[in-house]
């Protein structure tokens, strides 16, 4: 769990303008959706991404550091 936990972190604080898709993401981690959803919780909850809700769509980026 971890490892894949570091390699979505490391994603977005390389590229901290990155804006993915749940699904997306997922895709290229090649890990379920739903596993994504309860890593970015648990990101999020740290302040390292922010989550954006547009419809039924969730998308992640890094969180703004300012």
């Amino acid at each position: 769990m971890t490892d894949k936990l570091d390699t979505m972190m490391e994603k977005f604080l390389e590229e901290p303008e990155l804006e993915l898709h749940i699904r997306e993401l997922a895709k290229t981690m090649k890990i379920s959706p739903t596993t994504v959803g309860k890593y970015a919780d648990a990101l999020e909850k740290k302040g390292i991404l922010q989550k954006r809700k547009v419809s039924n769509h969730i998308f992640l980026k890094a969180a703004d550091t300012h």
